[in-house]
């Protein structure tokens, strides 16, 4: 403001130049002055035209300028001209300063443009003309002015916000501090007193049951032994809850996440929950609303801890009805209350079908894109109103009014326990009518392999009990297409191949397999389109799909499944994991090759001539003889009998060479096995 009236002084050669602001009642100071040497200074007056507010307000407000070449020329009331005489002024130019939104040539209202102050050009020497030019430039400035003005204050109250929040922010963190550091202490007093608490219980639970067993108490003294066990065992299921809370609180609580056979863990509870929603005369039910991995990879502990309360609840809390445990990866159907399940993987939501091709070329993105969903309704008695917000806390219980056995922990403990897992529990609640509770995790699948012991005589399958089954075999690389035909055809089964998707379909309703074996990663059409496809088709739709992928990331398994696929096969191949996938599917009986201990032969005597050459075999089976060689250099027993049970797949007709060598082994005979597949190789 201060360079602006000097510049405006120097610009217009005029006597003094101020901008002037109004207070509220129209008083006002000059803020910044530039005046000539032989002229009054007007920066500290006080005083204020008596005349401004009835004469000039609304016209200024209204951005008006005034250029009086001459005040006495000018119709000017007497009061103003005796202001203006009081600093010498014989002509002035009057410039409004606006809080306009854009510029003062704009006609706002009154209340937009509200009046800030003034930019006033003072001659003293006497009547002036003031230029058009000047009027505009001056104009011009203003609305600058006004620009600048108005930025500064929104700066100054920036300024201010920021020290208020920083002031408010750092109390908060310092209250934030005192409750954490408070929380911690109650949660690690509970935690030892927990502790504490267990150590004299299972005192006087062990003794309760030691004394039980003794035949010469009377009934009466049995049934009080009984009421101090059942008292004991309600006592140590509040401790052990307190102590589960007081580690989540104390941020102790640690998953241990593990393979779990998922399929039966889920039936399990099911089954748990059928007998008590029978001994209590309501209906259960358990949905499996789309396909779901036979193995994930969890905690399995905090995993039942968790459906158990919420199960436990539902059937807790319904008198009549009956309770319905669904679970499914979300965006199937058949989520909404009362919807029948569904096995159809049409039912897949456009969003989750989007899901699959934003992450179709990024595993690690896929990773955590698709989650199963447990979900559990009930008609029961439902949660009022004013008690929605409460179902979380501790030692709440959710059932309405009506008082019913339990700590009041299990809904707390279960929704911390989500947390953990990176989830929460939602639930919606119509009081009388029922309740839905729902938690959506991200379970990754898990590689499944049969564990075979190395020592353990193998019998081997030769062929299989009832008609010959077909299998469409459809891989894009011509290796992985024979070796699944050498291991398939010597068992009696019908194949036929396919290089890509599309060729699998026309190939699938000609052939009419039994099972198709298909690779994910094709070209022209890749496996999990072609597996929805497939479900399409009608003819097709029951067929036993199995997919076959050399990318293990749980994502690629998950998606196969959604897609339609009945189990995921991982690559290279293992033989004895892949044959029970075919009996279990296909419900196969196998037919055994007679076991070498009931033949009790001789051990033969082995010739590298009796067997194709080594430059004579498969790029595969080849490498795996050399494998061999390596492993037997590193002394490595277990890997010598997985890969020599690849090699007999390979290559059939090495089948006896490789039994001595898993007989060799089993003697850890390391150095004969370096001899013979030395000499094999070389060709002695």
């Amino acid at each position: 403001l201060t360079t602006a009236v000097e510049q405006v002084r120097q610009f217009l050669q005029t006597d003094r130049t101020v901008i002037y602001r109004f207070n509220p009642d129209w008083s006002g100071l000059v803020v910044v002055e530039s005046v000539a040497k032989n002229r009054i200074s007007v920066l500290d007056f006080d005083n204020f035209d008596p005349c401004f507010k009835d004469e000039f307000v609304a016209s200024y407000q209204q951005g008006c300028i005034r250029a009086i070449e001459d005040i006495y020329r000018e119709e000017l009331s007497e009061c103003h001209i005796k202001f203006l005489e009081q600093f010498e002024v014989k002509a002035n130019l009057v410039v409004p300063i606006l809080k306009a939104r854009n510029s003062i040539s704009q006609t706002q209202p009154i209340a937009e443009n509200q009046l800030w102050g003034l930019l006033i050009a003072h001659d003293c020497t006497g009547p002036r003309s003031w230029d058009s030019s000047e009027i505009e430039s001056l104009r011009q400035l203003c609305v600058q002015l006004a620009i600048a003005i108005q930025q500064s204050t929104l700066f100054q109250q920036a300024q201010t916000e920021i020290a208020d929040r920083k002031l408010a922010e750092s109390a908060l963190q310092q209250a934030v501090l005192a409750a954490e550091t408070a929380n911690r202490a109650k949660s690690e007093f509970l935690a030892n007193m927990s502790h504490e608490l267990r150590t004299p219980l299972n005192g006087v639970l062990g003794y309760a049951q030691i004394l039980k067993t003794d035949k010469d108490l009377s009934e009466d003294h049995q049934e009080s032994l009984s009421n101090i066990q059942q008292c004991g065992e309600h006592l140590l299921m509040l401790i052990d809850d307190v102590l589960d809370l007081s580690k989540i609180e104390a941020r102790k609580m640690e998953l241990n996440p593990e393979e779990l056979n998922f399929l039966n863990f889920t039936k399990n509870i099911a089954d748990l929950f059928q007998m008590r929603a029978d001994q209590k005369g309501i209906s259960f039910n358990y949905e499996q609303v789309s396909p779901l991995p036979s193995c994930v990879r969890v905690d399995q502990k905090r995993l039942r801890q968790i459906l158990i309360n919420l199960l436990s609840n539902a059937v807790k809390f319904t008198q009549s009805g009956g309770v319905t445990f669904k679970v499914g990866y979300v965006g199937t159907g058949a989520w909404s209350r009362g919807q029948g399940k569904s096995h159809e993987f049409s039912t897949l939501s456009s969003e989750l079908k989007q899901n699959y091709l934003r992450f179709a070329h990024n595993p690690i993105a896929a990773k955590h894109a698709l989650k199963i969903r447990f979900q559990i309704e009930d008609t029961g008695t439902g949660i009022e109103q004013s008690k929605l917000e409460e179902i979380f806390l501790p030692f709440h219980q959710v059932g309405g009014n009506r008082f019913v056995e339990g700590t009041g922990l299990g809904l707390s403990i279960s929704q911390r326990l989500a947390k953990l897992m990176g989830s929460e529990i939602r639930f919606n609640s119509t009081f009388g009518k029922g309740s839905t509770f729902w938690i959506d995790l991200e379970l990754p699948a898990t590689k499944r392999y049969l564990e075979v012991s190395p020592l353990r005589e193998k019998r081997w399958v030769v062929g299989f009990v009832g008609n010959k089954r077909k299998v469409l075999i459809v891989d894009d690389n011509q290796l992985n297409r024979d070796l699944l035909c050498r291991l398939l055809g010597r068992l009696g089964f019908e194949i036929a191949e396919a290089q890509n998707g599309q060729e699998c379909l026309y190939k699938a309703v000609e052939f009419q397999p039994d099972v198709i074996l298909m690779d994910l990663r094709m070209p022209v059409m890749d496996g999990l389109e072609t597996a929805r496809r497939l479900r399409k088709l009608p003819e097709l739709k029951d067929v036993v799909l199995i997919a076959l992928s050399a990318s293990v990331f749980e994502s690629t398994q998950q998606e196969s499944i959604l897609a339609g696929c009945n189990d995921f096969l991982p690559k290279p191949i293992e033989a004895n994991h892949f044959l029970e996938q075919l009996r279990v599917h296909l419900g196969l009986e196998w037919i055994y090759e007679e076991s070498a201990e009931s033949k009790k032969p001789k051990t033969p005597s082995l010739s590298p001539s009796d067997f194709p050459a080594y430059s004579s075999l498969l790029p595969a089976a080849a490498e795996s003889v050399a494998k061999l060689l390596r492993l037997a250099a590193m002394g490595d027993i277990e890997e010598i009998f997985e890969e020599s049970a690849k090699l007999e797949i390979l290559e059939p007709k090495l089948v006896p060479f490789v039994t001595r060598l898993r007989q060799l082994a089993k003697g850890f005979q390391l150095k004969q096995i370096r001899n013979i597949l030395k000499q094999y190789i070389d060709g002695n």
